[in-house]
């Protein structure tokens, strides 16, 4: 799980190093272990990123404060 860069996730036409980075590492895990990448979660991105954690992989995303702001009566 992580949390990336605000700043290079609004950068969009250049990938999120630390989104890179999360995938790079869940995909020498998986090689060490012996399975494949995706039978490991990939959790990264929040509500002003979650697009492009979504295209590089991501299978959970984080977007609390997205409800914050779209639900107020929740809370």
């Amino acid at each position: 799980m992580t949390i990336g860069s605000i700043a290079r996730s609004r950068e969009s036409v250049i990938p999120n190093e630390d989104f890179l980075t999360l995938k790079r590492v869940r995909d020498e895990v998986a090689k060490e272990v012996g399975i494949q990448s995706e039978e490991l979660e990939l959790s990264m991105g929040m509500s002003e990123d979650f697009e492009q954690a979504v295209g590089l992989g991501a299978s959970n995303v984080r977007y609390g404060f997205f409800l914050f702001l779209s639900f107020p009566s929740l809370f």
